[in-house]
């Protein structure tokens, strides 16, 4: 987090920033993408994270990118498959 700070960029590229965090990690992380206010584009299976940090969601489908207004719905359909 130390990094992030240091740096301020104003966009982010992450994929699957919450994998090897532990808890406080995630917390700690989620609190600096909120509070910061950059751009982000991130893949997250993490529902939570996801809720917590996303204003806007995309998923690709059919060759499309199709925004959602609920991500739960994808989600169940990933989790199904």
């Amino acid at each position: 987090m130390l990094l992030l700070r240091l740096l301020q960029p104003n966009f982010y590229l992450l994929d699957e920033p919450t994998n090897h965090l532990d808890i406080n990690g995630q917390d700690s992380l989620e609190s600096e993408l909120v509070e910061h206010g950059a751009a982000c584009l991130l893949v997250s299976h993490d529902r939570a994270f996801v809720r917590a940090v996303a204003t806007r969601i995309w998923v690709i489908t059919g060759q499309r990118l199709v925004e959602v207004d609920d991500p739960v719905p994808v989600f169940d359909k990933l989790m199904s498959s």
